[in-house]
């Protein structure tokens, strides 16, 4: 899926909370939020859910 700049900028705040609940737990966490976002070629501003989910990799 491609990036989008202000979404991803949108997200920073959850995925922050999302990378300390993995940290303390050592297990990968789930954090829920929404915004609203318009895009230029939508008529009007939608609610946008974002999952915010760090990715730690274990070998």
């Amino acid at each position: 899926m491609a990036k989008n700049a202000v979404l991803v900028r949108r997200a920073e705040p959850a995925m922050e909370v999302a990378r300390g609940r993995s940290e303390v737990s050592g297990e990968t966490a789930h954090v829920y939020t929404d915004t609203c976002y318009a895009a230029r070629t939508w008529g009007g501003a939608r609610r946008v859910v974002i999952t915010s989910v760090p990715q730690f990799w274990r070998f």
